[in-house]
């Protein structure tokens, strides 16, 4: 059974969206230090991308579940009026990302630091210009409805 979170538990919407925004950090200097890191990058991406998602959440209804599937989290900030329409690319992203969100490790090839995959096979390759595009639109829409959050 998973917990509901709220801000009886100290979380805020802003704490949330802060340590998205350092996760997101991280991603681009794992990215930059060696193209092998791609899959803890793309774990903390995940986990940046899921935050934002919980962070609108807890602004509109107060709390969230412990829930770590994007695209669930993604159907339910839908429910709400105002809450942000992805792009087709960032749909893309999100359904890529959600393969890394266990934690666990995927396959052993690498990776190449754009998105290019290695080995060929494409269907899990992440393009990390749409991943960044995905983090923009959620944190500029993520920012826009919480007060004292600066703009990412």
């Amino acid at each position: 059974m998973s917990h509901r979170y709220s801000n009886a538990d100290g979380l805020t919407p802003k704490i949330l969206h802060d340590t998205a925004a350092r996760d997101m950090r991280a991603v681009e200097i794992l990215l930059k230090a060696d193209a092998a890191l791609t899959e803890p990058a793309a774990y903390l991406a995940h986990r940046a991308i899921g935050l934002l998602f919980k962070a609108w959440l807890l602004q509109a209804d107060g709390e969230f579940k412990d829930k770590y599937e994007l695209a669930k989290l993604y159907g339910r900030v839908q429910e709400h009026p105002g809450a942000p329409e992805l792009s087709a690319i960032e749909i893309d992203a999100v359904v890529r990302l959600t393969h890394y969100g266990s934690g666990l490790p995927r396959k052993q090839e690498a990776h190449g630091a754009e998105g290019d995959d290695v080995d060929g096979d494409d269907d899990e390759a992440i393009n990390w210009e749409r991943v960044r595009s995905l983090f923009r639109t959620l944190a500029g829409k993520v920012t826009s409805s919480i007060k004292d959050v600066a703009p990412v």
